[in-house]
């Protein structure tokens, strides 16, 4: 017995290694199968409370079938350019350099900070970065790299559809947003842009703050059903879905003229399922259905009229012309009065001080209008009010207005 022993033993290893060899062959047989397609759907302003079944059965089901992370958060601050950003690289506003929905880039305007839901001045950005508009590379890079495609379909803006794909225009990735180029052209690689127009002609034409986009949602969603998702064949694809964000900026969170909105969305959800299923692709597709922000109402804003009595002597430096000066106010003024011929051999747009009329006002710029500037407001009879010396305003006529509207608040 003592011979045969490890024999035994080696006859049982055998026997667990086939065990264990059929049994984990049989549990992958059993798996799902590895998916080959991911979809982000991006519903611009869609809070969770909006999903409910009879409103959006698609979302709804989605959600019970799958996966509620209940504690997500946009990143901050919560505004939808900040966080496309996000969602296209998977950082924090730090890393990818898009701190708002307004920026301030020297290199591209020097003067005044320029709204990136224009995908024009992120072009600009990127002619002046080697193509970086984010800092940080974006998921259609990544996917590009591993021998991949990535697709954006965006209704939204055209600098968050751009912000998808930052250097689609340079080769990584394809981006289709109905607006670019006023609809001339509606996306990258041109050979995509030519395609769509030719098969879906260009996007209708949006209406004002108060109309809904439903109809840029439709075409952008057809793009996707009928030849993104069957010709382009991505592996990723971000859909960028911008009601009810739209309607909800002109009514507010839930008002009924968002309702409409809000089913269509659904609506479009699931004939894209049903495209998948087509393709035979719904077994084999990751979907996530996220929202760059919420909505929340407000209940009271600052009076812009009660903001004028709280204004300090350095809000008045729009209203007066500038000069080219060097380095500082002491310095002579330059020949031109253009802000962006100063940027050369160290010159500043300074604000002038030199030959402008100034007046006397009680307490602040949109005070009362007691007289003419001597150098001697105190003698005024609001001096014990503080008369300060204010620029002239431009128009006599506004100024009078004005001063009457003061005198009688004062």
């Amino acid at each position: 017995m003592e011979k045969n022993h490890p024999m035994g033993l080696a006859v049982l290893r055998a026997l667990i290694l086939v065990l264990a060899f059929w049994a984990l062959r049989f549990a992958f047989a059993q798996a799902p199968a590895k998916a080959v397609l991911h979809l982000v759907f991006v519903i611009d302003g869609l809070r969770p409370d909006s999903i409910t079944a009879n409103q959006t059965p698609i979302l709804s089901r989605l959600g019970n079938e799958g996966v509620i992370f209940e504690n997500s958060h946009s990143v901050f601050p919560t505004v939808t350019r900040v966080n496309s950003a996000s969602l296209s690289t998977g950082m924090q506003p730090a890393r990818h350099g898009i701190m708002g929905n307004q920026i301030y880039i020297p290199a591209v305007d020097p003067v005044n900070a320029f709204s990136n839901d224009n995908f024009l001045p992120l072009l600009k950005l990127g002619e002046l970065s080697d193509g970086r508009i984010v800092l940080t590379p974006s998921i259609a890079e990544l996917t590009a790299e591993i021998g991949h495609r990535y697709v954006a379909v965006s209704s939204g803006s055209t600098g968050s559809a751009l912000l998808m794909a930052p250097r689609a225009p340079r080769g990584s990735g394809a981006v289709i947003n109905g607006n670019f180029y006023g609809g001339s052209a509606v996306g990258w690689p041109e050979t995509v842009s030519n395609e769509v127009l030719r098969r879906f002609g260009p996007q209708p034409k949006l209406g004002g703050a108060r109309d809904n986009f439903n109809a840029a949602v439709d075409w952008s969603m057809t793009v996707l059903r009928e030849y993104a998702l069957p010709e382009l064949k991505p592996s990723v694809a971000y859909i960028w879905v911008t009601e009810p964000d739209h309607i909800q900026h002109a009514f507010g969170a839930g008002a009924p003229q968002s309702l409409p909105s809000i089913r269509n969305d659904d609506r479009h959800l699931g004939l894209v399922l049903e495209g998948l299923d087509k393709l035979g692709l719904r077994e084999r597709t990751n979907i996530m259905v996220v929202s760059d922000h919420g909505f929340s109402q407000t209940v009271y804003g600052v009076p812009w009229r009660a903001r004028h009595r709280f204004r300090n002597a350095c809000q008045w430096r729009d209203r007066v012309p500038r000069y080219c000066r060097r380095q500082s106010w002491r310095h002579e003024p330059m020949d031109s009065e253009e802000h962006h011929d100063c940027m050369g051999a160290g010159l500043q747009a300074r604000r002038t001080r030199a030959n402008t009329e100034r007046e006397c006002r009680c307490d602040s710029y949109d005070s009362a209008l007691v007289g003419p500037s001597k150098g001697q407001c105190t003698r005024w009879p609001c001096a014990q009010r503080g008369a300060r010396e204010w620029p002239r305003r431009r128009a006599s006529g506004n100024r009078d207005a004005h001063a009457a509207y003061h005198e009688r608040r004062l």
